[in-house]
């Protein structure tokens, strides 16, 4: 047995010390991910110059320490950052990285760097400082005993050897300056005495804590018998539904589950879930596609969780949407908000509070947040890794740069993972695991840095230009290798080029941070703006910074699954990484769990969403799919296989489609769902439809509107038509991209939509992305133009066609338009259910029309 595993309780001297996470020389930097190894950096060229004036100088000195307290065995282990002798003495560093402001670098008379501890300090919290001083000062202490402990005279009086040791130790605090690499070495007092008393206080409290989680664990067995499916009777399949996820998650499984809309996916996998991770004393993290997926999750974990049981639910939402200030500085110098957080005595009451258990909804976490005056992010970071139940965003478990590290804290409980709307995940995915550079976007801040007036910005300037220059210098490859004009060619990048430019985003972006601190003018390329797609002011160098360093980590995956491409324009040229397929990634992130279920209404072929999920590179994994809980005689599913819907037919069957549908929604008053391509199709539908007669009302999703407008459209049809006194009693036909906002995750409940027309099979547009993954896929799985085209196509059919029927009183018709749903190597990707249902004819009109005065036609 390893000498570690004879111990009962181990800890670290940075947790001994009360070192927030990773301390504030991580928290400090606002690069994510990035700021372990830019620490790491530092930490490295700091010890490099200090071995060049003590040539004797170690670095990462193991300590280690064991003793009983309360009949526990305990061993407390670190790793000093540096140690050596000067005039006989042993002086034991702890580095720390800081970014001082630009008042914090001071001149010497010899013109070296030097902090100024004034400015900084004051960006600095006492618990903060003081939890570094007790991190060294520790250091020292244990260092002290044992060199005591080998001394051959210790015997018994090895606490009066340690003292006299002692006298033989010095700590020095080092901080670094992570911009300009100026230091301060401020002596740390240490008493043997004071150590020792503060040894056991902390440890004390720390084997309280265990204590206290094995009181909890306890608590969590008896709450998972008291975990009941909380309606009066089950849907058809809900019961073999949570059979299969229960044995997944007792047994460690990976679980793909494909279930239409209207079975109760939500409560059927979290009653088994909730109940064998409680059990077992696992936690449970659910992951979304969408925020409003996440309501139901957490409307329904309510009604499982006993109140006041010390059951912890907490919801994560992005930073983005939880911060409170107009513009996001995350920097502890920059953010009081975020300093405090870094501070014990400030966290330890909302620990408190959060341990006592109950769901915790992002609003809420924010409430706890202003009335403690502290992170909003930063308290639902803890409550998401105190959590029994973590509610979250795809990004959590699986983005490279956001994963909830506090999730998966070692020594912690295993983990199990639920994934809604799994189907969307792999373009997810890919989404993250790409990135581009935009040359016209460097050039603009470039012209801004060269009129921007201060030093800062001569040094960014400089940067700005190496990133044009490496993509002119791709460019001028490409050219130059015969493929001049090509607007799309895959391309090779120089890896040392690229950990350069990583470095070098780091270090600007921490200039850049300390003069925007100071609140002097920017530049107007520089000025913070709301951009599109974001919910509030960002900087637009900043962001530049954040997508460089995303651009070069994702250059580092040199795999046939990823490749470099340069697309040119006449206005533009980008520099891309593309991930063509993610699925390495996401099994890599699947293993850290103890078991994975992934379900949603559109998981079939259940092999091909294996593959593309990751899920078949588990070692056990299993899959499953149901039918309609509903009854066959509520639905229509046709398909008008007298239409071509292939692009070079698009244009000129569209107008007799738009008839068709027209009279289809004419047959029956009620509001009908269109689902087109492209959004050029479904203005010309708009038109079409709209001369159709009888009248019907047309509505049409637009470009960047969501799903709001045309809901609210079809809230207002629905009530004219209730309303005797209103002379409106017709169709509405709302037309939309499929795909899109409308097509997916919106709930067209009590009988608000009554029909859906799909115009063609939805394959993605042929891109060079489309083509890369087409061959990469051909490679590995000899089904190339299945996997990138046709199985996401079919995706997307379902997914908008199961916007109809949402329970079990109402009734719809879904009517496909194309001959290539007849074809069988596309029929044979629709759900079952749909195979054994789908009517192929000519003209399915009589049928739709027939279908709604209760009559069938063979």
């Amino acid at each position: 047995m390893a000498l570690r595993d004879t111990y009962d309780f181990r800890v670290s001297v940075k947790e001994l010390a009360g070192v927030m996470g990773g301390g504030p020389s991580v928290a400090g930097t606002p690069m994510g991910h990035g700021r372990l190894a830019l620490g790491q950096r530092i930490h490295d060229a700091y010890r490099a110059g200090a071995r060049r004036i003590h040539p004797g100088y170690r670095q990462e000195v193991t300590v280690r320490w064991h003793g009983e307290y309360r009949d526990r065995r305990v061993l407390v282990e670190g790793r000093m950052d540096g140690l050596y002798e000067d005039a006989g003495r042993v002086v034991i560093q702890e580095i720390k990285s800081v970014m001082g402001p630009d008042a914090g670098v001071t001149k010497t008379e010899d013109q070296s760097d030097q902090l100024d501890l004034e400015a900084l300090l004051e960006d600095f919290p006492d618990p903060v400082m003081r939890a570094y001083r007790w991190q060294c000062a520790l250091y020292c202490h244990f260092h002290a005993l044992a060199q005591a402990a080998q001394s051959p005279d210790h015997g018994e009086a090895v606490g009066e050897v340690a003292k006299e040791v002692a006298k033989e130790v010095v700590g020095e605090l080092v901080l670094v300056d992570v911009r300009t690499m100026a230091s301060e070495r401020l002596p740390v007092d240490y008493d043997p005495e004071d150590c020792a008393a503060f040894v056991d206080r902390r440890i004390q409290r720390l084997l309280d804590e265990r204590v206290e989680a094995e009181r909890l664990a306890v608590v969590r067995q008896e709450v998972a018998a008291e975990v009941r499916f909380p309606f009066d009777e089950m849907r058809p399949h809900q019961e073999a539904f949570m059979e299969n996820v229960a044995g997944a998650a007792e047994g460690g499984l990976g679980l793909l589950v494909s279930a239409p809309t209207g079975i109760g996916k939500t409560v059927a996998a979290l009653v088994p879930m909730v109940q064998a991770c409680l059990a077992a004393d696992r936690r449970l993290m659910v992951v979304t596609a969408k925020v409003s997926q996440q309501e139901l999750y957490l409307d329904t974990l309510e009604k499982l969780v006993p109140a006041g049981r010390e059951i912890g639910v907490a919801q994560l939402e992005a930073k983005e949407r939880s911060c409170p200030r107009r513009e996001m500085h995350c920097s502890q110098h920059a953010c009081s908000l975020l300093r405090r957080c870094l501070a014990l005595e400030a966290m330890d009451p909302v620990q408190q509070r959060l341990l006592a258990g109950g769901v915790f909804r992002a609003a809420g976490l924010r409430e706890l947040a202003a009335e403690h005056r502290l992170c909003p992010f930063e308290v639902g970071l803890l409550a998401a890794g105190l959590a029994d139940v973590t509610v979250c965003d795809f990004n959590y478990a699986f983005h490279p740069l956001a994963t909830l590290d506090r999730f998966f804290a070692p020594r912690g409980r295993d983990r199990v993972l639920l994934i809604d709307e799994a189907h969307n995940l792999p373009s997810r995915a890919q989404e993250f695991l790409s990135q581009t550079i935009v040359r016209s976007r460097v050039r603009t801040l470039a012209e801004g840095a060269l009129h921007g007036g201060h030093p800062v910005f001569r040094r960014i300037l400089k940067f700005l230009l190496d990133v044009d220059q490496m993509v002119s210098e791709v460019e001028r490859s490409v050219d130059e290798g015969g493929q001049r004009g090509v607007a799309v060619a895959e391309v090779s990048l120089d890896p040392d080029r690229v950990a350069n430019l990583e470095t070098a985003a780091e270090t600007w972006l921490l200039d850049y941070l300390a003069y925007a601190k100071s609140g002097e003018r920017r530049p107007p390329a520089f000025v913070p703006r709301t951009e599109p797609g974001s919910r509030r002011v960002v900087d637009p160098f900043i962001n530049f910074c954040y997508d460089v360093m995303h651009f070069c980590r994702a250059a580092e995956d040199r795999g046939d699954h990823m490749t470099s491409l340069l697309r040119r324009s006449t206005t533009d040229t980008e520099l891309k990484i593309f991930c063509k397929d993610p699925s390495r990634h996401l099994a890599s992130r699947h293993r850290r769990f103890k078991a994975v279920v992934a379900m949603s209404a559109t998981l079939e072929p259940l092999d091909f969403y294996a593959d593309v999920l990751g899920i078949s590179r588990m070692h056990n994994w299993t899959s499953c799919a149901f039918g309609s809980p509903f009854p066959r005689e509520n639905r229509l599913i046709a398909v008008d296989t007298s239409v071509s819907t292939r692009y070079a037919d698009r244009d000129a069957i569209l107008p007799e489609v738009c008839q068709r549908m027209g009279r289809m929604a004419s047959g029956r008053p009620g509001n009908y769902l269109a689902f087109f391509p492209s959004y050029a199709l479904v203005g010309a539908a708009e038109l079409f439809l709209q001369t159709v007669r009888p009248r019907i009302q047309v509505v049409c999703q637009q470009s960047g509107a969501g799903a709001a407008p045309l809901l609210k459209a079809f809230a207002d049809a629905a009530a004219r038509r209730a309303d005797p006194d209103s002379p409106e009693t017709g169709s509405l036909v709302g037309c939309a991209v499929i795909g899109g906002a409308l097509a997916e995750g919106v709930d067209f409940a009590d009988d608000l939509a009554c029909g859906a027309f799909v115009f063609g099979p939805a394959l993605p547009a042929v891109t060079e992305e489309r083509k890369l993954m087409q061959e990469y896929y051909q490679r590995e799985m000899g089904a190339g133009f299945e996997y990138a085209f046709m199985y996401p196509g079919l995706a997307r059919v379902v997914q908008a066609a199961g916007r109809v029927i949402r329970g079990p009183r109402e009734r719809g018709v879904i009517v496909l338009f194309g001959q290539r749903f007849a074809e069988p190597r596309y029929r044979e990707l629709l759900p079952a259910y749909w195979q054994a249902e789908a009517l192929d004819r000519e003209d399915p009109e009589p049928d739709v029309l027939a279908f709604w005065k209760g009559k069938s036609r063979d």
